[in-house]
């Protein structure tokens, strides 16, 4: 099935514009960087700081994607702490229903992971961090820069030590 939303043109410049159409030239070009939101619990943090470093060296996240990110990293928040509660409490509680017959029934907390889950997911392929994503991009290698003389700025080095 498509993809029902198209996909940023820094997303399909990275993957080398394999449809081969034309690229947007008029896209919005919103400013690199963001912060965290400071409502983000310890988990959510730590992966904000994790996911945002490789976006950032990418050049593909900007002010516009601080919801998106701040989702998936939400997302990994909860994720955690419910393995933890699964890991404390098992995956399987008892109980006794309303006829005093004892039931085991799934802890609600591996719902709520799995949800967490699919949201993970969802927000990781929407900004190319999934393994599937990233199979679709193609990173250009940096330009090296030229040794610039000191004496006369903007002219390149010649000679012996500029090589």
């Amino acid at each position: 099935m498509a993809n029902p939303h198209p996909k940023p043109t820094a997303l399909r410049i990275l993957e080398g514009n394999p449809s081969k159409r034309p690229i947007n030239k008029n896209e919005p070009k919103p400013k690199q960087g963001t912060s965290a939101p400071a409502s983000l619990g310890k988990e959510a943090k730590t992966e904000w700081r994790r996911v945002y470093k490789e976006l950032s060296n990418l050049g593909i996240v900007t002010k516009l994607d601080r919801g998106i990110l701040a989702t998936m990293c939400i997302a990994w928040g909860e994720i955690v702490q419910m393995n933890k509660r699964i890991n404390k409490d098992g995956m399987l509680l008892t109980g006794v229903n309303d006829h005093g017959d004892t039931v085991i029934r799934r802890h609600p907390a591996v719902m709520v992971r799995k949800e967490a889950m699919v949201q993970y997911v969802k927000s990781a392929g929407e900004l190319g961090c999934t393994p599937s994503a990233r199979t679709r991009l193609s990173v250009m290698p940096k330009p090296k820069e030229k040794k610039q003389d000191v004496f006369t700025p903007g002219k390149p080095v010649k000679g012996k030590f500029g090589k």
